[in-house]
């Protein structure tokens, strides 16, 4: 692993367009055109590369550019690159719900079932790929100013219509014709050696940026460890635990902010960012409970809704949970020692949030009503976001020990969930190990969590969660890589239902999944 232990995907191999516009002199004359320009542009490859350059690259990720997958603009140049990764994948996988009874339900208006009760199986083995493009430019202006933006374009699957097809029909094509794609980081950045580096969009946080994937062990497996990995997949979602880390998480970096990175100092620089609220849409916070038609967007105009995420006081329980002002500071540290190099950094982040106007009376477990709402009990009203998180990686040899945790009020009920009133604190940790040599790596990480858990259980129960992820890859060539991990995790909560998502229940409290899967990814 190099110095500054940048190990993620997002510094590592690119397909880079290096802008080569240079003076020349030419005579003119009436008889004759001027001689053609040289080409703007001019395909590199690099022979080093291990990975694609993302959305974020050595360019954009600090005050002063390092060396890495995308070449590094001079003065008066445009890097313009287009890097794209194609992976393939074949898995088994079990879980409590690959056998699944399940009650029927009736329908409304009838003596029909709405759903139909019985056993449900899944098959243990499938196939699975996926897409994604990275879009991007880096600059370097006559006076040394730094500039440019990154794209991070993912492919989607989503229900489809009648008129489309549907999930569950026999044929392929109406599953494919209702893929999309999406739009998952956007940003701008301007930067200076000597001044420090500011990006403004939907953009990783200071968390993330310290963290790189580093601390956080993502690097474990190319498909980025267990922050949502391409192993756990396969596993129903209900069965694993969210990633309870904000780092190089789609909970940290969806939201639209302004991050400020300074110059580094003997190895040290600081870091600050500010999001108004989880929002990162043009329009109005996707305030959607209006009549009137946007004439710029085509959209529907509306006043604060459930579904407005720039809402700061509601009556609708659905927006308690919002968070406000989110922002954070943080430091970081990265040297050597002798022949051990080390990352170390540590963010505080801290939220409002919205201010809830509505009553206490919204359900819970059996016998748990408005009325008996009381000290230690759940009011319908949520904490700030207030909490800690911290990392360290040690390299030495090509063998990487690492580390990163977070506490203080924050939960797993959904990733980055504020903590109910009345509720507990979260603490989340995860530890592992990499080895690298030459071409071929291997890693190991375990995961812990315990938080709240369902707010309808404050004062009743809480929840319990860890996860183990071996992985090795195998750089067979310059954009083409080999790949095999396994999952395994366990979820608890009593009075929890993890079927059904509902509290009172005493089936389905403690679950379990696994996968096992091996993989190829082609990327350019």
């Amino acid at each position: 692993m190099r110095k500054y232990l940048m190990a993620s995907a997002a510094t590592l191999g690119a397909v880079a367009m290096a802008g080569a516009a240079s003076a020349q002199t030419t005579t003119i004359t009436t008889t004759a055109p001027p001689a053609a320009p040289p080409a703007y542009t001019q395909g590199l490859i690099p022979t080093n590369a291990v990975n694609i350059g993302g959305a974020n690259n050595n360019n954009n990720y600090q005050a002063d550019f390092l060396q890495g997958g995308v070449v590094n603009p001079t003065p008066g140049t445009m890097v313009i690159h287009l890097n794209v990764g194609v992976v393939e994948e074949m898995s088994l996988q079990s879980s409590s719900f690959t056998t699944f009874h399940q009650a029927g339900t009736a329908a409304p208006n009838g003596p029909t079932f709405a759903t139909a009760g019985g056993t449900y199986k899944q098959n243990p083995q499938s196939f699975q790929g996926y897409v994604r493009i990275y879009p991007g430019m880096d600059a370097m202006a006559t006076n040394g100013l730094r500039y440019g933006a990154g794209v991070e374009i993912r492919e989607n699957w989503g229900a489809t219509t009648p008129a489309g097809g549907s999930l569950n029909s026999t044929s392929s094509s109406s599953v494919t014709s209702n893929q999309t794609i999406f739009i998952r980081r956007a940003f701008v950045y301007a930067a200076g050696a000597n001044w420090g580096l500011v990006r403004l969009g939907q953009a990783d946080g200071v968390l993330g940026i310290f963290d790189n994937g580093v601390t956080s062990m993502q690097s474990v497996s190319p498909s980025g460890g267990m922050n949502g990995s391409d192993v756990q997949t396969p596993i129903v979602s209900n069965a694993y635990m969210p990633f309870p880390f904000f780092a190089q998480n789609g909970i940290e970096y969806g939201n639209d902010k302004i991050v400020y990175l300074s110059p580094s100092f003997a190895g040290v620089d600081v870091g600050l960012e500010y999001a108004p609220s989880n929002n990162n849409a043009e329009e109005q916070g996707l305030c959607t409970n209006g009549t009137t038609t946007n004439p710029k967007t085509g959209g529907v105009l509306g006043v604060n809704a459930a579904t407005c995420s720039t809402t700061s006081s509601s009556p609708l329980p659905g927006d308690a949970i919002r968070y406000t002002n989110q922002f954070e500071v943080g430091a970081r540290y990265q040297g050597t020692l002798g022949p051990v190099a080390i990352l170390a950094h540590g963010s505080y982040m801290g939220s409002g949030i919205v201010d809830y106007t509505g009553g206490t009376a919204l359900g819970g477990p059996a016998g748990i009503t408005a009325t008996t709402f009381g000290p230690g009990k759940w009011n319908g009203k949520y904490k700030p976001l207030s909490f800690f998180q911290g990392g360290v990686a040690v390299t030495v040899a090509g063998l990487t020990f690492g580390g990163l945790v977070n506490t203080g009020a924050l939960n797993n009920n959904g990733q980055g969930s504020p903590e109910p009133n009345g509720g507990v604190s979260q603490t989340a940790f995860i530890i592992g190990f990499q080895y690298n040599i030459g071409a071929f790596s291997a890693g190991l990480a375990y995961e812990q969590a315990d938080s709240q858990g369902s707010a309808n259980l404050v004062g009743i129960s809480q929840r319990h969660e860890w996860g183990i992820n071996p992985g090795v890859n195998y750089l067979v060539a310059p954009g083409l890589k080999v790949f095999a991990e396994y999952f395994y995790g366990q979820r608890h909560q009593g009075d929890f239902n993890f079927a059904t998502g509902s509290a009172g229940s005493s089936a389905y409290n403690d679950v379990k999944g696994q996968a096992f899967l091996v993989g190829s990814r082609v990327y350019w």
